[in-house]
């Protein structure tokens, strides 16, 4: 096209590209999911569902505060605890 020169509007859409990449692979790593996952987002309707799906499963740091909260539920409480001063 342009005798194999890249210009300004197709290294601009090749950044852009490669941000929302990465930005979608540590998204995807943080749901506890594999980073090949973001494949998905690039398949149309398959990517929507994707979105709903993150949105609305329950992530890692969810479940951990689950199991925190019902430990220390659990624990008995501690009344005779010296306060300092």
């Amino acid at each position: 096209m342009y005798g194999g020169k890249i210009g300004l509007p197709e290294l601009s859409v090749l950044l852009f590209l490669v941000f929302f990449v990465v930005a979608w692979v540590k998204i995807v790593l943080k749901t506890g999911h594999s980073g090949w996952m973001v494949l998905l987002v690039f398949i149309p309707l398959v990517n929507f569902v994707f979105l709903v799906y993150l949105a609305f499963s329950t992530w890692p740091i969810e479940k951990e505060l689950q199991r925190l909260s019902k430990a220390n539920s659990s624990a008995p409480l501690r009344t005779n605890v010296p306060h300092s001063q």
